[in-house]
Order: structure tokens, then sequence, then C-alpha cells
């Protein structure tokens, strides 16, 4: 399990293909519906929940300098 406190939070991913094409889809391989309040209410509880392990590892490890972050 990496540190999660290098690691972003996404919720979604974009491709784009050669010819100019894109196809994007949400952390569920969903095509993204950002109008959808129980979506929304599900990523800020999923955004909650990931801030709240990042902080149990501060409290174990230590906070890491913004130099740590980019290693």
């Amino acid at each position: 399990m990496p540190d999660p406190r290098k690691v972003s939070f996404t919720t979604g991913v974009f491709l784009g293909g050669k010819k100019g094409s894109t196809w994007k889809q949400d952390e569920y391989g969903r095509i993204p519906n950002d109008h959808d309040k129980t979506v929304k209410k599900n990523r800020d509880k999923e955004w909650r929940t990931f801030q709240a392990y990042k902080d149990s590892w501060n409290a174990i490890y230590r906070e890491l300098t913004s130099k740590e972050l980019l290693k």
C-alpha cells in the first residue's frame, strides 16, 4: 500500500486518441454525470475519508515536508 500522503485524489480518467478523439469516465468506469447529486455526495464522502486516512498517517509517522511529498 503506498503512502496515502503521496497519492493524489482524482475522480476520473481522460484519454485522447491520435485523431483528436477523447474518452472520459469516472472513478468507477461510468460516463461522468457531475450533475447527479448522489455522485457528488459520494465523492464528498470519499474525499473526507481520504483526508482522514492521510491525517492518521501524519499522526503515526509525522507530517511530510513539501520536499518529501515530491519524492
